[in-house]
């Protein structure tokens, strides 16, 4: 796959405050469109977690390979934040990365990156499986987005030592804990598997924990589409953080604090909450996530009906308190506010959905269907408004669809309600 950039659709600005430098809108772009396909300068592939992330002191070496045998690579890797100040300084052309023109004298050009970076994803990326997960990625890329300076260039014979891969990797690395779904059942995967690399046109992008943009990965190829409309001159965002995204702020500023301090649209307003309720979101979100979770997977295994109905009821009182909790203290809040807020409790509403459904099973009735149906749509809405167009988010509305089917019959209104309420998705 030739990486693409979509010309004059992206460039990179350093004026952002408080951020550097970070990839905006050269013109309007609306939800849905592509704004990158781009292979890695380096990639390693492992089982599916939990089995293992692949090792990050290997991506280091891959990483080193690639830059010494692809002058190019190594051009596309100085554009990078490695934490120096003189790194922040530097503005690389992101349309002159994706399409490189003529080499210039003197020094390492991005001509023919393209190829550069398909040779060192070919020539590298196929790793063998490594099964130990590196804490300091964590599931998560950390990167500002920022470039070498050109006094610090290597020449064109120089090479990445290790002590530079391991920067560039801390600040820009990816790694995902399985591929896209639908791309790996479409080319016939016996397997889906979890990825660690390099993407240097990816690493460009800034963190939001709200983000206006979707990435995912087909093979070693990583997308960005907009899931947004984002106007000319606003940024593009995506999220560094995986399943930690559905964490409460102070949850998430402890991921994210070994590079940066988010301040977005969605950690403003949690701060702005009252302290109570920032208390009562962190408890929620620890109660479930250490106690009830542990609990559920146990008596799942064994099918064990009294817990189960237990911990729906425990479930319950949590949704029945937070839902009150914010009415009391955000009453003004408009819905998608209030779903922004309901974000940092999503454990607790997939577990109760989960433990909903379970129970269904055993024992069928048409009021339990209709509550199952009920928090299934509870669920898309939270993940329409915080991580549109994910893989979690297709499957969770494809199943609510389903269910509606189940319940209301193919035809009925109710049914092309939930239809379009995930088609809106």
């Amino acid at each position: 796959m030739r990486p693409r950039l979509l010309q004059f659709t992206l460039r990179c600005l350093t004026t952002l405050a408080g951020k550097g430098r970070g990839v905006i809108a050269r013109r309007s772009v609306a939800a849905g469109e592509l704004l990158l396909c781009a292979n890695p300068a380096a990639v390693l592939e492992g089982p599916p977690h939990p089995e293992g992330i692949p090792d990050v002191s290997r991506l280091a070496i891959a990483l080193q390979q690639a830059a010494r045998n692809v002058p190019h690579t190594r051009a596309a890797l100085q554009c990078l934040f490695d934490g120096s100040d003189a790194s922040r300084q530097q503005l690389p052309d992101l349309h002159n990365m994706m399409y490189p023109s003529k080499p210039s004298s003197g020094s390492i050009s991005s001509s023919g990156l393209q190829e550069g970076l398909q040779d060192s994803c070919c020539g590298h990326g196929n790793t063998s499986a490594l099964h130990h997960r590196q804490q300091d990625l964590d599931g998560r890329r950390h990167n500002h987005s920022r470039r070498r300076s050109r006094s610090r260039n290597h020449s064109h014979g120089s090479k990445l030592t290790p002590q530079q891969a391991g920067l560039l990797i801390k600040y820009n690395a990816f790694e995902d804990e399985r591929d896209d779904l639908a791309a790996a059942a479409v080319r016939g995967a016996a397997m889906r598997h979890s990825y660690l690399g390099l993407w240097p046109h990816f690493a460009l992008f800034n963190h939001a924990c709200l983000p206006n943009s979707v990435h995912y990965l087909v093979r070693h190829a990583l997308v960005v589409r907009a899931v947004a409309d984002i106007p000319a001159g606003d940024e593009v965002t995506v999220t560094y953080l995986g399943r930690p995204t559905f964490a409460p702020a102070g949850v998430r500023q402890a991921v994210l604090q070994e590079t940066f301090r988010c301040n977005c649209v969605r950690c403003k307003l949690e701060a702005q909450t009252p302290r109570q309720l920032q208390q009562q979101l962190l408890d929620t979100f620890r109660q479930v996530t250490q106690d009830l979770k542990p609990r559920f997977n146990d008596a799942a295994r064994h099918l064990d009906l009294s817990t189960l109905a237990a911990l729906q009821a425990q479930l319950l009182a949590l949704e029945q308190s937070m839902s009150a909790a914010l009415q009391q203290y955000c009453p003004a809040l408009n819905n998608s506010a209030v779903l922004v807020l309901q974000a940092a409790a999503y454990d607790m509403y997939e577990l109760l959905l989960l433990v909903d459904e379970l129970l269904l099973l055993q024992r069928s009735t048409r009021k339990a269907g209709h509550a199952v149906l009920a928090r299934m749509g509870r669920c898309v809405a939270v993940l329409n408004c915080l991580c549109k167009g994910t893989e979690m988010h297709a499957h969770l509305a494809t199943r609510m669809v389903q269910r509606a089917t189940i319940i209301r019959g193919p035809s009925s209104k109710q049914a092309l309600s939930h239809l379009l309420q995930a088609l809106r998705a």
